[in-house]
């Protein structure tokens, strides 16, 4: 399997399909016609006070001053490191969250893919966390830790659900792309743990069958934090798994940090002030969020909440991410409903009263989708080259003047697909690109793909 898939828009590559492709070429295409959407939002959007450290600051900006100031790391490995962490223990406690214009109630576990520079303290990162969480009376550990390990074949992926206390755990996985990447190997020993996995993801049942007995586990619920470094996880994650695979299944946050983002240069961090980092502020703080009664809790929305959430998806759509994910509707959607739970999730972060969230805390929530949305196009951008970019270039040009020219000659369609050895599936996803990045390229096939091909140019 190569590190970096190659654009397969001109339909004489067999590795890949069109489909497989098509998120990357879409990309592609938007730097072809430098209409690449732009980067509006950063970590900086979701801490309420990143360069004010008071002891009365949510926990949130408490992490980010804290990883700033002392330590070379992106504040983001922290902050998602811990959302995470609330995420289980919210599905620990069975807490749910009901989107409006729905009728089940919705379970608060994110399956993050959290994507660090090479050295960027990961391990350390996660130990100081723990640390700063209350703990168990009971064990005296921490009061929300990974209970689940990575499973070598599907019968441990169901052992260890069974014997959960009640079926809900928390995977934490360092390194995970390596799994990932014998996740989506059909042939391989994990091809039925990928299975059990996509039915625990949408909280199905999870059946197992050994000698003849089938035994199946209902309600299981899996919280899942995968910390990889960005390059192991883009030479991991195939266009075929982004289209199909398990990586479609998990959102992504990015916690690289690049050499403008700010904070202490290396040579600056010879020794970091873990005793600022972890102190009295930022556990009392933990301790007063972790120990809010949220036991069963069904938190619901206030009526505005509709109307931003509306809004803000044709917005975030149209001015920015429209322009790579155009054959990818359902990530953009998927990526989106995410900001409910993280609303809640803010909701609970600044305890605020009872169990109606606000539209403030959707407006948070909504931007830590863009933040997701914003790491998933960077993650896409990381799997191209300067020289896909040229190739691509010639290709569209290539398939313009060759529609102009034989513009007024029939079976113009039929046409296309043989000179550019294509399908006409192929031949609309590229259609529907031109349409979009080049308002001004018109053809009568355009017409003829509304009309004729409406599902094609949808999966487009």
């Amino acid at each position: 399997m190569t590190n970096k898939a190659k654009p397969t828009t001109t339909g004489t590559e067999k590795k890949l399909t069109a489909r497989e492709d098509k998120m990357i070429t879409q990309y592609l295409n938007s730097l072809v016609f430098n209409d690449q959407g732009r980067d509006v939002g950063d970590i900086l959007t979701l801490v309420d006070n990143p360069f004010i450290d008071s002891p009365t600051n949510d926990v949130v900006s408490l992490l980010f001053c804290r990883f700033f100031e002392n330590t070379d790391a992106h504040p983001g490995l922290a902050i998602f490191s811990f959302l995470s962490m609330l995420s289980a223990w919210c599905v620990q406690n069975k807490a749910t969250c009901l989107v409006p214009m729905t009728s089940t109630p919705a379970e608060l576990a994110v399956w993050l893919m959290l994507l660090a520079g090479t050295g960027e303290n990961k391990s350390l990162t996660t130990r100081i966390l723990s640390n700063s969480l209350p703990k168990n009376l009971a064990t005296g550990r921490p009061i929300v830790e990974s209970n689940f390990i990575q499973p070598v074949s599907n019968k441990s992926l169901f052992e260890q659900i069974r014997d959960l206390p009640d079926h809900r755990g928390f995977w934490k996985q360092d390194e995970g792309g390596q799994f990932i990447r014998q996740l989506d190997n059909l042939n391989g020993p994990h091809a039925q743990t990928k299975q059990s996995l996509l039915l625990l993801k949408d909280n199905d049942p999870v059946p197992y069958a050994v000698g003849g007995r089938k035994e199946v586990v209902e309600n299981a619920v899996l919280v899942v934090l995968m910390i990889n470094t960005m390059e192991s996880m883009v030479g991991a994650v195939s266009p075929a798994s982004m289209y199909d695979g398990m990586f479609r299944r998990f959102t992504v946050a990015s916690a690289v940090r690049e050499e403008n983002d700010g904070g202490i240069e290396f040579e600056k961090a010879a020794l970091y002030n873990l005793l600022t980092v972890n102190d009295n502020a930022l556990s009392k703080e933990m301790e007063a969020v972790f120990s809010q009664p949220i036991q069963n809790a069904a938190f619901t929305f206030s009526p505005p909440c509709v109307s931003l959430y509306q809004k803000t998806f044709e917005v975030f759509w149209t001015r920015q991410f429209k322009r790579f994910l155009l054959g990818q509707k359902t990530y953009f959607r998927t990526y989106m409903m995410e900001s409910w739970k993280y609303a809640v999730f803010h909701h609970i972060i600044h305890k605020k009263q009872g169990h109606v969230v606000d539209e403030y805390s959707l407006q948070w929530g909504l931007k830590v989708s863009m933040y997701m949305l914003n790491s998933l196009q960077t993650f896409i951008a990381k799997q191209t080259k300067t020289t896909d970019v040229v190739r691509q270039k010639d290709f569209l040009e290539s398939f313009q003047n060759f529609i102009k020219v034989n513009e007024d000659k029939p079976g113009l369609m039929r046409a296309v697909c043989r000179k550019f050895n294509m399908k006409t599936e192929t031949v609309c996803g590229n259609l529907a690109a031109l349409k979009e990045l080049n308002p001004k390229f018109q053809t009568k096939l355009l017409a003829q793909m509304e009309k004729k091909f409406t599902k094609a140019n949808e999966d487009y």
